[in-house]
């Protein structure tokens, strides 16, 4: 008799054998255990094998080398004492093979899938313990059940779907664990481990369930496969209890390079049936893999590349499966990268078993949705089958014979596009959102009225209308004076304009070329697409035809330099006495080489402020042919040049003024075009310093009606039900207790207050206040998913369009819901829609300018990039997501479509912040708003220092005399320069320092580049990071340092043109995010804290001498003085986590913690404490102070404009975020946004008790009655919280109790005098 050598061991080292005959069971071995070791008896002995516990019946059997038995000993259940594993050696008779029953291999494979389900952590699944309890008075005969789920579970499979269904739910198993190893399923693998599962029985599953089962041919490469050998390891036997070395294993007779068949399952997108069609599940042409040969072993076997604990445990159960596997150069699994979480906690496992039980649930679905159509089939063509429904009944009909699985599969293949009973049942918390906005199924052309009329239509047909204001704004018809040509310009000009179709001015065109050709400095304000441009290249043109004079054109971007360089070589093509090389663009994208040629033959330059800034004006001396003849100086979008960056670009012109006066004795004429403005002719002299100006604004131009809807987003049902009960509540609080009079503040409101500190810190906020500040009742469908139905329903109709957005994340998003809900509808127009913003290279942006221009893009979701003059051609809808900001930048943007006296319409989609909201509920007031003022401060001292720095090292500055350079850089030149020569910057001529007056620039630059170097106009970070697409290696586009952690990190979702990457890895040191292509139906959102740390003592400040812009009304305000402090600060921004966002819900499934180094620099702030009194009146009103200090820091911002000449991005304040309850200081503050500081805290601080009684005044005097306020008092249109958390009546205490306190300073001080 064949007899087995066991060997026990212990984990003290100690060993016996033990024989065991051929055929012993597992009783019999524990018998002999006992046996030989009588201490343990009565002892509980459990066996394992394979990871699966063996009954006393089970065999034991000499399978293959390297199996092995463990046994456990044990006093109590799942309580180990000691360990001993008994391993099964080979046959001591003989080494032949061993016959194995058909009988033990049924039984071997059954212990094998046991082994995965144990290692998967899942569950048998039955239909009495998935089922759930039932109330006591409904009979579970008559249940109804109305969720998919459920109906999956109860309904049986006809007999020809039942074996392919078990067939699955072998493949998943094995799919899950592979993905739980980070490895990719192939065919050749799958085979090896589940032999009945061939090719066709894939296709098969594939057929029925598209949205579940994927395959995909992919070529291997060489370079990845194991060079020693050439070969490919293969695995033989049985799947959990036996398994080949890799040195013993037979090669496949494959080479490494063949073709090959990759297996991949998923979960079908919320909302979506699993016979639905994947979209191009693996974007990439060529799927790269390699062979896994190498890493962890165990018993000699191979098992992945890398190893941790979570894939140890797991794969310790199952010893042949890996070997061979291919790693996956693309994202798999079901959800991308697996949280840190969730590997620090070990619950990988765990969610891969929930994933295969839900891969499982609905490729059952899919079967039971193509045999229900078939019921239905037969249900409708038979007399018997009447009134029985599967789905009621949970059975089919006794008659009812679907055939076999491939008769099935024909008829599935047939109704691929016919929805089932099944899939109309809408799984709760999944899907499309209720009341979600649809676009048309159907394309059809449209005008824009027919498609007004429509959208309006398709608004109002559900409970609540999307429309919540409609304004019909009137055309106006083309206006013109009839002035011939030949009296305006010469014939050569006339020709020029022939040419492109021009033969007639409108009347603005008209007086700003008669002006310009007066010698007259010129100002045209009118709307977007007026025509402009024309009204100064002409004139420029017929100049330079004359003369050998030249003309320098600035723009504020690379982008509409480029445009109108398009534009000058379309208008000159043929015109003689100008060549078109002689017209050019300079700016950083020009190579050095062609730099020099590029200014000697130019006549008309075209540039930016920036390389005019760093280049032109330190070196005008090398650039002397040109600068000797500039006769005219155009700058286009003059409205962009405000606040810092505008005061910039002041003090450059006028060094440029300075130059050509001084050296050139060449007074050059000024041309400025803008969008409409309210200081038209004050904004031209601050930016040039030029006295006189003549101003073009009445637009001849002819303009088509308009419309301009406000689509506001309905509320969700759960909003809707809190809502009602918050209104329920605040009814029961007025009918009772009073609110308590401020008069009954008593002395100890310093320990209430302080009271009421701790219980916010320890307690957070109510759960009153939590219900009604986080947004649960006012939280609406999502914005963003409705501008993407609009800007398909808009491509769908043939309509050119362009939907703007605030960020780059949102123009993307926007991009991947039109074009997902496109390609739904089959439609082909889902690559006419692209995506425009900053990051994009050059060549990217000018090729989606010409496809817009061209006609062949209909749409393209963009950031306010769009919003200046770059000419995209005729367009008949703008999309407005969210409140841009201004009232000018809004009709800007609404101006770009319309154009000639085409029919235009304009939709702006609120958000849910109080700003879009007060907007919707009061629309006057958003079209009676007055356009606001562009806003330079040319005096500010800190810039004025830098820039006289910089005019110094191009011509020695004249500080004193009356030809002095005062007349350039305001009265405060002086007090600058003996400022700069104490930093060692500025020095007098040592010879002779009293009579000489020049001062020259004594200090260092950038590699000899001279201070220009190191004065940034925008504060554009010079450093950025670069996105690299893991496989390809090409760069994918480039993000700015400032903003690059925003947007790459490990698991984020990034977003390129509607394509999705999952970012793998970041290298630190060389800024380097590592992406990948993939299929995700979920997207990323940040998590950060913003905070303002003071950092230093408090600064010196002479509040005797204050800097006041003698271009405001606030040159004779007298500052009050305050307790104001002045202090050095740092601005930093944390990074918490990131959320995972379902695209299709909008519902966050998964947080994220991430560890990033923040984000920071030095800036000033100018601050001043709230008194605890305020906290204690609030606390007594029932109100938050955080909202209080919000509302009242917005509504000093809204003031600042008053004392100071600067806009949002110059100055900021402490913005409150909704969700955190961390404790924050009880200040007001106001800081500069910008590195280093701006000057603008500087000036506040002397001012802050005018600011404070302005700002009280200006709620106080607000006639709203909205509790969140409105624009006119508290609302801030750049605040990065939405506008939440905002209370008007608390800020009007907060402000109260700061004066209060201000006076009693004001008090002690005056005693202390």
């Amino acid at each position: 008799m064949k007899t087995l050598a066991v060997q026990i061991k212990t984990l003290t080292g100690a060993s016996y054998p033990l024989e065991v005959a051929e055929g012993a069971t597992i009783a019999d071995l524990k018998a002999l255990v006992v046996a030989r070791d009588p201490a343990l008896e009565g002892t509980k002995l459990n066996l394992y094998q394979g990871g699966r516990k063996l009954g006393k019946d089970d065999e034991v059997y000499d399978a293959r080398s390297g199996s092995f038995l463990t046994l456990v000993f044990s006093k109590a259940k799942r309580k180990r004492e000691d360990n001993k594993v008994a391993v099964v050696q080979k046959t001591t008779d003989n080494n032949s093979p061993v016959v194995v029953d058909p009988e033990v291999a049924r039984q071997r494979k059954e212990r094998a899938f046991s082994a995965l389900q144990d290692a998967l952590e899942k569950k048998e699944v039955s239909a009495c313990s998935c089922s759930r309890p039932t109330k006591a008075k409904q009979p579970a005969a008559k249940r109804r059940l109305t969720s998919i789920k459920a109906i999956v579970q109860k309904l049986p499979l006809p007999d020809g779907l039942a074996d392919l269904n078990n067939r699955f739910q072998e493949l998943s198993v094995v799919v899950g664990f592979l993905y739980q190893q980070g490895l990719q399923p192939t065919m050749s693998g799958l085979q090896r481990v589940l032999p009945s599962l061939d090719e066709p029985a894939i296709i098969m599953m594939r057929g029925f369930a598209p949205g579940v089962v994927t395959t995909r041919k992919v070529c291997g490469s060489a370079m990845y496969s194991d060079a020693s050998r050439g070969k490919l390891g293969a695995t033989h036997g049985a799947l959990a209890e036996t398994g080949t070395s890799y040195e013993e294993a037979p090669s496949d007779s494959r080479p490494s390079s063949e073709a090959e068949t990759i297996v991949n399952l998923h979960v079908p997108c919320a909302g979506s049936s699993p016979r639905t069609p994947r979209q191009n599940p693996l974007e990439s042409q060529q799927l790269e893999w390699q062979t896994v040969t190498g890493g962890m072993t165990y018993g000699g076997l191979v098992y992945s590349k890398e190893v941790s604990e979570h894939q140890q445990a797991a794969a310790s159960a199952l010893p042949a499966l890996i070997q061979g596997s291919r790693r996956s150069s693309q994202t798999i699994g079901p959800a991308g990268l697996s949280s840190p979480k969730s590997y620090e906690k070990g619950k990988i496992a765990s969610e891969m078993k929930q994933c295969v039980l839900r891969w499982q649930s609905f490729f059952k679905q899919a079967l039971l949705e193509v045999a229900l159509i078939m019921h239905d089939d037969f249900v409708d063509a038979s007399t018997d089958g009447q009134g029985h429904d599967p789905l009621e009944e949970l059975c089919w009909h006794p008659d009812f014979a679907p055939g076999s699985a491939a008769e099935i599969l024909k008829v599935a293949r047939r109704s691929l596009a016919r929805e089932s009973r099944l899939a109309r049942k809408r799984p709760k918390g999944s899907g499309e959102l209720k009341g979600t906005f649809k676009p048309c199924k159907a394309a059809s052309d449209m005008d824009v009225e027919s498609f007004t009329a429509h959208l309006i239509h398709k608004a109002a047909a559900g409970t609540e209308s999307r429309i919540a204001y409609l304004k019909e704004i009137p055309g106006r018809p083309l206006k013109s004076d009839g002035i011939p040509f030949e009296d305006l310009f010469c014939e050569e000009v006339g020709r020029a304009l022939g040419s492109i179709g021009i033969h007639k001015l409108y009347s603005h065109q008209e007086r700003a070329v008669q002006a310009v050709g007066r010698g007259e400095n010129v100002i045209i304000t009118t709307p977007t697409a007026s025509g402009k441009s024309i009204c100064y290249n002409v004139p420029v043109l017929n100049g330079l035809l004359q003369s050998r004079a030249t003309a320098l054109y600035v723009f504020p971007t690379k982008a509409l330099a480029q445009d109108q360089l398009r534009a000058l070589h379309m208008l000159c093509k043929d015109v003689a006495g100008l060549e078109l090389n002689q017209i050019g663009v300079f700016d950083g994208d020009t190579p050095k080489a062609a730099r020099e040629e590029l200014v000697a033959n130019a006549r008309i330059l075209i540039c930016n402020p920036d390389i005019l800034h760093v280049t032109l004006l330190p070196r005008h001396k090398d650039y002397k042919d040109f600068f000797s003849r500039l006769r005219y100086i155009v700058l286009d979008e003059a409205h962009a040049y405000r606040g810092v960056f505008g005061s910039h670009v002041a003090l450059v012109i006028r060094r440029l003024r300075r130059i050509l006066e001084r050296t050139w004795c060449v007074t050059a004429q000024f041309f400025l075009s803008s969008a409409t403005i309210a200081n038209s002719v004050v904004h031209a002299q601050n930016l040039t310093g030029v006295a006189e100006w003549t101003t073009v604004t009445n637009d001849g131009s002819p303009c088509g009606d308009k419309m301009f809807l406000l689509w506001n987003p309905p509320l969700k049902e759960s909003a809707k039900r809190n809502r009602k009960k918050l209104q329920e509540k605040k009814m029961q609080a007025d009918s009772g207790d009073a609110k308590v009079d401020k008069a009954d503040v008593g002395p100890n409101h310093k320990f209430e207050a302080w009271r009421g500190r701790q219980l916010q810190r320890r307690e957070g906020r109510r759960a009153d206040e939590r219900l009604e500040q986080n947004g649960s009742t006012r939280e609406r469908l999502s914005p963003i998913m409705e501008m993407g139905m609009l800007l398909a329903e808009c491509v769908q109709h043939n309509l050119k369009s362009i939907a703007f957005c605030k960020t780059r994340k949102l123009s993307e998003l926007v991009l991947q819901y039109a074009r997902s809900v496109l390609d739904g509808l089959d439609s082909p127009h889902g690559k006419a829609i692209a995506a425009y913003r900053a990051g994009y290279s050059a060549q990217h942006r000018r090729a989606i300018e010409g496809s817009l221009f061209s006609g062949n893009l209909r749409g393209v979701a963009a950031t306010n990039a769009l919003e200046l003059g770059i000419d995209v051609g005729a367009l008949d809808v703008t999309l407005h997501l969210g409140f841009p900001g201004t009232v000018s930048s809004l009709w800007q943007q609404a101006g770009r479509a319309g154009r000639r006296e085409r029919k235009a319409l304009s939709i702006y989609v609120a958000f849910d912040g109080a700003l879009d909201q007060y907007f919707m509920k009061n629309p006057e007031n958003l079209f009676e708003a007055p356009v606001e003022h562009a806003s330079i401060d040319y005096q500010n001292p800190m810039l004025l220092e830098a820039h006289a720095c910089c005019a110094s090292h191009e011509l020695p500055l004249l500080a004193e005399g009356e030809e002095s350079d005062v007349n350039y850089f305001g009265s405060t030149l002086s007090s600058a320069a003996v400022a700069l020569q104490k930093r060692g910057l500025l020095g007098r001529n040592p010879d002779c320092p009293t009579a000489d007056p020049r001062w020259f620039y004594i200090g260092g630059g950038k590699a000899g580049r001279g201070p220009a170097s190191e004065v940034n106009l925008r504060a554009i970070d010079e450093t950025v990071w670069t996105v690299v697409d893991d496989m390809t290696e090409e760069v994918v586009e480039e993000v700015e340092e400032s903003k690059a952690f925003f947007q790459v990190y490990e698991g984020a979702v990034y977003m390129h043109q509607g394509k999705k990457f999952l970012v793998t890895k970041l290298e630190m040191g060389a800024r380097i995010a590592k992406v990948r292509r993939a299929d995700l139906k979920y997207y990323t959102s940040i998590r950060q804290h913003t905070d303002i740390a003071v950092t230093g003592g408090q600064a010196a400040y002479d509040t005797d001498r204050v800097h006041l812009p003698s271009t405001t009304t606030s040159s004779s305000v007298v500052p009050l003085g305050s307790s104001a402090r002045l202090e050095p600060a740092r601005h930093s921004v944390s990074f918490v986590s990131f959320m995972k966002v379902w695209q299709a819900t909008g519902k966050v499934f998964d947080t994220v913690d991430l560890n990033l180094p923040k984000v920071e620099y030095d800036t000033v702030c100018s601050f001043i404490r709230v008194p605890d009194k305020a906290r204690a009146l609030l606390e007594r009103d029932g109100k938050e102070l955080r909202a209080g200090i919000h509302a009242a820091s917005h509504a000093l911002l809204n003031v600042l404009p008053l004392y100071l000449m600067c806009n949002s991005q110059d100055a900021g304040v402490e913005c409150v975020n909704e969700n955190e309850t961390r404790w924050r200081p009880e200040r007001l503050l106001i800081y500069d946004k910008q590195p280093g500081g701006t000057g603008i805290s500087s000036q506040v601080r002397p001012l802050f008790g005018n600011i404070l009684r302005a700002a009280r005044e200006l709620v106080d005097q607000c006639p709203c009655r909205e509790e969140s306020g409105c624009p006119g008092c508290v609302h801030h249109g750049d605040c990065p919280q939405y506008n939440a958390v905002l209370d008007k009546s608390a800020a009007l205490v907060v402000l109260d109790a700061v004066l209060e306190a201000e006076e009693a300073w004001m008090g002690e001080e005056e005693q202390c005098k």
